[in-house]
Order: structure tokens, then sequence, then C-alpha cells
């Protein structure tokens, strides 16, 4: 498709043309004038400059279609029209468009949309900032355009997200100023609800600048094993276990009274179980293996239910139990089977536990493919929809390596194409960050992991493709640059940099470090597919994810944190309180870096 441009006299507008059809429209204020430069094919720096400083500024491009997908990445997809979270639904309040402050959006101010053009042409447009700061963006239908603009001074109106709830609007103010610069990227459509790869592609390529992590990777370890250790808990029936975290109860950092424990997501007990286990093989410490043993050997012995699973919260039995905890539980019992290879200790029992899994996914398994969301403990189903089902299909085909059993391999294809179908057909995935219900980044993990383990398993190119798709799909949640920070806030004085980090949910608009658990995914993407943007952005978010980890003297907010101990919330935007941390020091970050440590067989990559 061929992109040309031309001023229009009468409508008083740049007009932008596709294959000679008007594709858009850019309205031209009076006093202005703008330029165009071209930066790669399709790729263009719209520039505009007024004959005097102003103080305020709309750029608008009108998209001359209705839109078939619109995107704010990382904030709005399509209208968030899915779950039952306070989130921005639909792209306006009351008929007003909401608008957005350019630092809550994984690209800089950035819409995207895709639409057909003479019921033909099936394009899309994205636009971002190319400035500093101070400026913000919105994007809603209008007849039949799809109107994109960034405005400056920045606001959030008519009404702001925050955590649970919406504050009043935010109003900033600038200093006049008399140019204007943004981004265009133009793309042919070719897979629906995708087009955006060319928008992140370019973003990438524009900002990617290499970092270094706040650690080596050899201080990370044994970072990572101090805060475990502190965490290890013996309860009087004999469960032994890591607590899940921190929190600063009463002056001090004390175990969060509640929710104590957790074998997946957000206390990953298994997984720092398993990083013991590899400590004693790497380092012959015994004390490790003696605990690695005995945290997986409590989960088996004290949680499993009656119905033969092991429940997921030892101490909130009476909880319904997800996909997302039975999945990591089952690929971490598996994995511990290896690693004790190397230990010359037998646990049969581990191989059980992880078949006992695979086998409930089996018999909850719909003909159509979905395994389910949630359960209670007599294993009924409670919550039907949601990705989140997908983190069962990974064991499911290790349960087919170990046994050669081919009903295992089969459940495994039926339901990843079901899962998948959600991310192709409606262009994101579900439920997977538990404390919410709405579109989120964590849910299309399995799409991408399961992906490459099913094109090893069959040496089929359709699952590897699948796979590279939901990669694109969390790249719309990643930080393609670096938020500046006011003076004086928490984040400014962390000197935390959001390049490379990923924010969490439509409903959770703050970033995290949760993309750890994907990152040797996308390296061995990379190799895979030869893409070595894969390899960067797997790279940026292991020196995103080292930030604020503490050596045992960082103070935050005037307290000292526990060595080894991170944040599980960096709030980057106008959520939460505004610019700060969660002072919430969970489990999950530190055993996540840990898991990559012991996978990625090369140190001296992290460095």
């Amino acid at each position: 498709m061929k992109l040309t441009h031309a001023y229009d006299q009468d409508k008083k507008a740049e007009i932008f043309y596709v294959d000679g059809k008007e594709a858009a429209v850019l309205p031209l204020p009076y006093g202005c004038k703008d330029s165009f430069e071209k930066i790669e094919e399709n790729v263009i720096k719209w520039t505009r400059r007024t004959q005097s400083p102003v103080d305020s500024m709309v750029m608008e491009l009108r998209a001359c279609y209705r839109h078939d997908f619109i995107m704010v990445p990382a904030v709005n997809y399509n209208g968030n029209n899915w779950g039952s979270s306070y989130e921005y639904t639909g792209f306006f309040d009351e008929g007003t468009p909401w608008t957005y402050g350019y630092h809550r959006v994984s690209l800089p101010a950035c819409t995207y949309s895709e639409g057909k053009v003479n019921n033909e042409l099936y394009i899309s447009w994205g636009m971002y900032g190319l400035e500093e700061e101070g400026y913000c963006c919105s994007i809603f239908p209008e007849g039949d355009y799809t109107v994109h603009q960034i405005i400056w001074p920045e606001k959030e109106t008519p009404r702001r997200l925050s955590y649970r709830h919406f504050e009043p609007a935010y109003y900033g103010t600038m200093e006049p100023k008399d140019s204007f610069s943004v981004c265009i990227v133009f793309s042919q459509v070719k897979e629906p609800k995708m087009g955006y790869k060319a928008l992140l592609d370019v973003a990438w390529r524009m900002n990617y600048h290499k970092q270094h992590p706040s650690f080596p990777p050899e201080k990370l370890w044994e970072l990572g094993i101090t805060y475990a250790n502190s965490l290890w808990a013996s309860m009087d029936d004999g469960f032994q276990s890591f607590y899940k975290g921190y929190k600063w109860i009463d002056g001090e950092w004390r175990i969060r009274p509640t929710g104590l424990f957790e074998i997946g997501w957000c206390g990953q007990s298994a997984s720092l179980a398993n990083s013991f286990l590899y400590d004693y093989i790497k380092h012959k410490r015994e004390d490790s293996l003696k605990k690695g043993l005995a945290c997986l050997d409590s989960w088996f012995k004290y949680a499993t239910l009656p119905i033969g699973i092991i429940h997921p919260r030892y101490d909130e039995m009476d909880r319904d139990f997800d996909a997302c905890n039975l999945g990591t539980a089952a690929r971490q019992y598996f994995e511990a089977i290896e690693l004790l290879k190397s230990c010359n200790v037998e646990r049969p029992e581990y191989f059980q536990a992880a078949i006992n899994i695979c086998d409930f996914a089996l018999k909850h398994q719909k003909p159509d493919g979905l395994i389910g969301k949630s359960w209670n403990a007599k294993g009924e189903l409670t919550v039907a929809e949601g990705t989140t089902g997908c983190f069962l299909v990974f064991p499911l085909v290790q349960a087919w390596e170990y046994t050669g059993e081919n009903k295992y391999l089969e459940a495994a294809i039926k339901s990843y194409h079901y899962y998948y179908q959600e991310l192709e057909k409606k262009g994101y995935t579900t439920a997977g960050a538990l404390d919410t219900y709405c579109i989120d980044k964590e849910s299309s993990i399995p799409l991408l992991q399961s992906g490459i383990k099913l094109y090893k398993a069959t040496g089929e190119k359709e699952y590897l493709k699948c796979a590279e798709n939901a990669a694109w799909y969390l790249s719309t949640w990643q930080y393609h640059y670096s938020v500046k920070y006011h003076e004086g806030c928490t984040l400014y004085d962390l000197k935390y940099d959001t390049f490379g980090g990923t924010a969490v949910s439509t409903a959770h608009n703050h970033i995290d470090s949760y993309a750890l658990a994907y990152m040797i995914d996308l390296l061995e993407l990379a190799k895979l597919t030869g893409n070595n943007q894969w390899r960067e952005r797997a790279m940026a978010i292991w020196y995103n994810g080292t930030q604020g980890v503490s050596d045992g003297t960082l103070v935050v907010m005037g307290k000292v944190r526990p060595a080894g101990s991170q944040d599980e919330g960096f709030f980057h935007t106008r959520w939460a309180d505004d610019f700060n941390v969660s002072q919430w020091l969970v489990a999950w970050p530190g055993a996540f870096r840990l898991e990559v440590m012991r996978k990625i067989g090369d140190l001296d990559l992290l460095k």
C-alpha cells in the first residue's frame, strides 16, 4: 500500500491517502503550520509550529473508518468491555471522551486503531508523543471517523482512574511554546486486532537503550536466597513453607497477617523451593536442600484436598482455587523431579502431585477445550471464563512427555486452541491477575509459554506463530520509554526507570516486574524466530525487574528495607499514591529472579 499526503484548502486539513483513497484527515488550526518528516516507510514525524507561543494544543488525526479495534496500550482495549473491575470503560464518560496522561500509557500518549477504508482497505493508524513530558491522549469514534488526539497540557478527564475507584479530574498547566511533535505509524493490517505490531516495533527501535542491573546476578542470587530465608515458616502442625511477604505494620516490617501462603501466583512457594534445591546443587548448602524438600513435601502432605489435588492456599483452604496456581504447582513439581536427580533424592509423590493436577484438568475439560478459571474445594467449577485456564496447558504437555500417554497432549492442543481464540478474536486476554477480573497481561503468559512448548512437541509452526502473537500482545503492556518524575516523589528518589517494565491490567494501572515470569521464553523466542527484538525486550525486563532490590541498607519512604526485598508495585502514574510504591514486599519478584537465574544457563547474560 502506498501512503501519500497533500493539503486540502477547502477542508483546511492535511489529507493522507492510501493507494489514492482518503485514509486520514489532520485538521490544521488557524495560525499553525504543519510539516511531515518521513522517518522510515510509513513512519512520519509530524511537527506543528505556531505563529507565537501558545499554552494549549490538540494534534488530531481522524482515521477515515469506523473502528474495528481501538487500543490505548496498557489502559484500554477496545473499550474494556470484559470483566467487572473498576476501569476505563468505553471511550466516553457521560458523553465526554476520556483523556489519559502520557505516562499512563506504555508508549507515550499512544492511541491505536484499525478499520476498513471504503469497506476494502484494512489499515491501522497509531500515534504517540515524541516529547519528554506534559501531554495526554484521547481516542474515540465520531460518526464515520475514529479520532486520535494528543493534547497539551496534560490532563486526565473527566475523571481519573485510581485504585478501585475514580478520582476527580486532573488538569495540568504548561509554559507557552510554539512547537509540538508526534509520531504517526501507518500499517496494512494482515491479522485483525494484531496490526499494532508495526507500531510497537517502531517505538521499540526508536527508544531502545541498554541498561544495567542494580546488582550482578551472583549478588542477586544471594539476596534472593537471603530474603526467602527470612520468609521461612514452620507451623505447629508440621507444615513448612515460605510466607507470602512483609507489610509495614505498627512501625516495623511484619509478615502480612492474612493470606500467609500460596504455592504459585503471588506467593510462589514451589518456585522458591526449587531455587533452594538448585542452590544446594550449585553451592552445596545443606539447609537449602532441607528447606526445598520440606516445602514441597508439606504442600503435598498438608494441602492436598480430598478430591486429590493440592489447594494452593494452605491457610485458606475454604477459598476457591484457580488454574493459574494449579498450573504453576504442576510445572514446579515436574521441575523438582529433574532437580532431584542431581541431589540423589527420590520423591515419587512429586510426580503424583503434578499428574493429579493434570488429571483434574482432563476431568474438567469441556468438548470445546475450555478447562475453567476456578473451582471450590469440592472441585465444582465456580468461574468458567478467562484465559487463565490456559495455565494448565503447559503441564499437560509435560504429563505427555513423562507418561507417553497421548490423552494429555491431545487435551493440551484442544485447550490451547480454545484459549488462543480469545486473543485472536478479541485482541486481548483476561483474568490472569487474580485480584481483578478484567483484561490483563498475566493471562497471556501461558499462550506464549505453551505455544513454544507445543511447537517443540509437535514441530508445527502454527504454535510458534501463536506464541509470537502472544508476545506482541504482552509487549503492549511493556514500557517503551522512561517517564520523567519530579524531584521529591518516591520514584524520583529511587531513580526508577519505567523502560522495560510492564503494567498489570486495565484495572490496576501500575508497573510490576511480573514479566520476569516469561523473560526466559522471550529469549527462547528470539532463538526460534531470529528476531533479536525479543532478546532486547527480555533483557529490558531483567534490568527493570532488578530496580529497588534492597541490599539491606536501602531506605524507601523513611524505612530500611530487608535484604533481598522489593516492592510489588511501582505507581508510575496517577493510580493509588501518585509516583509512589506499594510497600508490599511480596515473595514473587525474588522468586522469579531466582527462577530466571536457575534456568538461563549463562549468568553472564544478566550482567
